[in-house]
């Protein structure tokens, strides 16, 4: 292993694992369904695995859509039909990058060193600005996923595009991984390494792979073109925020990148599909 930024880096030959491998790490780390557990003796960085990323973030998406077809099905409103959605992807996930983007917004806001951001985004408890991030987040995406829903041609199409973004959020955490030094010198960050170029560059194609094509069968080329340079966007400027507050990527700094990349892409969606 080799050190980069403050970070473990990834071998360039991690040890031999299949994509199901991959993504069952992946899911691990990112849910709480029930996986297999590793072979014993044989530990594996997450920063191994990063190329199940957007297959694992596309599942999860596709949970939220099933929960979606169900909700449909049984004839609920679309704004019901969109909150259940989105529970189901919280449940799915306990959380994990809502409460990222909570201790990120409650660090950010307060001001102060960068010290004293770092400390108030591990503290557990989460104050106004977390509030109301959490708020404005939820809020956001159930407004555009029920628009999606109300203007959709086949039912289909709002859980593809759920399985969308689920992936290519959670390929940007990859991206951010890789190209952002750490912002303490501890944590989960830490713990899971900086993936290999290949590393990365695979998860990068899986992710546009999944996410192009599921939009582009879903809202034809130019929304899909529009929603990926949303996202873009908002990994850019989630990622210059990032590094003026605190110098990195921190394991909340991640989640946040994951919900904000999310929404940016629901919102392009929403505005360029209907």
């Amino acid at each position: 292993m080799t050190e980069q930024n403050g970070q473990i880096e990834a071998d360039d030959e991690p040890p031999a694992a299949g994509l199901l491998e991959d993504v069952r790490d992946c899911l691990m780390f990112l849910t709480r369904l029930p996986m297999p557990e590793q072979q014993e003796g044989r530990y594996r960085q997450l920063s191994n695995a990063v190329r199940g990323f957007p297959v694992a973030g596309a599942l999860i998406g596709a949970i939220g859509g099933l929960a979606l077809l169900a909700a449909q099905g049984a004839g609920l409103p679309a704004m019901v039909a969109a909150c259940i959605a989105v529970v189901a992807i919280v449940m799915v996930t306990g959380g994990l990058h809502e409460d990222g983007l909570a201790d990120v917004a409650d660090g950010f806001g307060a001001g102060g060193s960068r010290e004293r951001k770092l400390e108030i985004m591990r503290d557990s408890r989460i104050g106004t600005y977390g509030v109301l991030a959490l708020v404005f987040a939820i809020l956001i995406k159930v407004t555009c996923i029920s628009v999606l829903l109300n203007a959709a041609q086949s039912v289909w199409h709002v859980p593809m595009l759920l399985v969308a973004t689920g992936s290519l959020s959670r390929t940007f955490i990859v991206l951010a991984m890789r190209s952002m030094p750490v912002a303490r010198s501890d944590g989960r960050s830490v713990e899971a390494g900086v993936p290999t170029g290949s590393g990365a560059n695979q998860a990068l194609v899986a992710g546009l792979a999944i996410g192009s094509i599921m939009m582009w069968l879903a809202c034809g080329l130019w929304t899909m073109a529009a929603t990926l340079l949303a996202g873009a966007a908002a990994y850019y400027l989630a990622k210059r925020r990032a590094l003026h507050h605190v110098g990195g990527q921190t394991g909340d700094v991640l989640g946040a990148i994951q919900q904000l990349t999310e929404i940016a892409m629901f919102v392009a969606l929403a505005a360029t599909y209907c």
